[in-house]
């Protein structure tokens, strides 16, 4: 049976992180990043095909994703755990971004192994709230998304109308400093 330790974020496993891996546990962390990383690839290209580009369009960047693949296959081979976090990173912020509720879910389903990849950004909200203010572009992206996350999530809570009068707040002070 497949070990079903939780990526709980897309770029780092704290309980494995503080030492240096056995072998073995790094070969466990190669497949399993290999393994998340293929089921991202191909559910970024189903949500792709389902946009109905048209025919070229869909070629370009089914074959961008190919090589993808190949890189990641490479990188499993050489045994290269860290450019497999980057990539993973990186790969995750598709659905991040689109506050992709879906995601962890088909992860789970498709691999075996839990992601979340909306947990570091719950950390930032949470600081973000107890400052109580919105410094820059990033913090406010951060809040889009949250707000709309909470939104498909139909919930009304006193942190979403904080996270507003925080964007009302930045966007105040944004307007008047230009």
């Amino acid at each position: 049976m497949r070990e079903r330790r939780c990526l709980q974020s897309s770029a780092n496993i704290p309980s494995l992180t503080m030492r240096k891996l056995t072998p073995q546990e790094q070969q466990s962390e190669l497949k399993r990043h290999k393994e998340i990383l293929f089921a991202t690839i191909d559910y970024i290209l189903q949500n792709v095909k389902s946009e109905n580009l048209d025919n070229d369009a869909f070629k370009t960047v089914e074959d961008y994703y190919r090589k993808q693949k190949l890189t990641i296959e490479k990188y499993f081979q050489e045994h290269k755990l860290a450019l497999l976090k980057q990539r993973l990173q990186t790969l995750t912020k598709i659905p991040l971004t689109k506050a992709d509720l879906h995601f962890n879910n088909h992860i789970k389903q498709t691999t075996g192994y839990e992601i979340d990849i909306f947990q570091e950004l719950q950390t930032r909200i949470q600081e973000l709230i107890r400052q109580n203010k919105i410094t820059n572009e990033k913090q406010l992206n951060d809040v889009a998304i949250k707000l709309a996350l909470d939104k498909q999530k139909s919930s009304k809570s006193q942190t979403v109308d904080i996270l507003k009068s925080m964007v009302l707040n930045y966007a105040t002070k944004a307007k008047t400093s230009k």
